[in-house]
């Protein structure tokens, strides 16, 4: 698993993707902070960090990402192996119930938890919301100053989550990503 050091002391960022993480990488490169969409099976021996996002966010995010291609050829493969690229959202998310498990072998579609595995492998959750306030927190702590601007990488394009859902669209979602939902308002419960 991929570590990096900052003052003598080890940090695992686990990236889940659509949740800010290639931001974070850009940020911190100089420290080495390297991620990949790894699935944890094990506690990583240095204080691990991730980002998670509220599954109805994602889940848009994610398809909007692979409809218009990802960012590579393998993403826009995908686009049209997992129904993305000639569907519209509410019938897609359809499909996506009628047959989860396929489509979780799909690295942006598969669930939050599934990435984490035991959610104590995770010393520190960030929630998406507050990535751009705690991202600048941890610059200051690594690096003794502040950073103003921070970078925009990998968003997807699309409006407001919540308008591309209908009442049983969005049950339906709900059902599907039921144990990251739990994940998500427990984080935030806290937060």
């Amino acid at each position: 698993m991929p570590h990096f050091k900052v003052k003598g002391q080890d940090f695992f960022f686990l990236h889940i993707p659509k949740t800010g993480g290639k931001m974070l990488e850009q940020v911190f490169s100089q420290f080495g902070l390297r991620s990949g969409h790894d699935v944890l099976d094990s506690k990583p021996d240095a204080f691990s960090f991730a980002i998670i996002r509220n599954p109805l966010d994602r889940l848009v995010s994610s398809f909007f990402y692979l409809k218009a291609g990802g960012c590579c050829g393998m993403d826009a493969d995908d686009a049209l192996k997992y129904d993305i690229k000639n569907n519209d959202f509410g019938p897609w998310v359809k499909m996506l119930h009628a047959d989860s498990e396929n489509y979780f072998k799909q690295q942006h579609l598969r669930p939050m938890t599934k990435q984490i595995g035991n959610i104590s492998f995770i010393d520190h959750y960030i929630l998406f919301e507050n990535l751009e306030e705690e991202t600048k927190e941890i610059h200051k702590a690594f690096t003794g100053h502040e950073i103003d601007n921070l970078p925009i990488v990998n968003a997807s394009k699309h409006d407001h989550y919540e308008t591309y859902y209908t009442e049983e669209t969005q049950k339906l979602a709900s059902e599907v990503y039921s144990d990251d939902t739990l994940l998500y308002k427990s984080i935030k419960g806290k937060a």
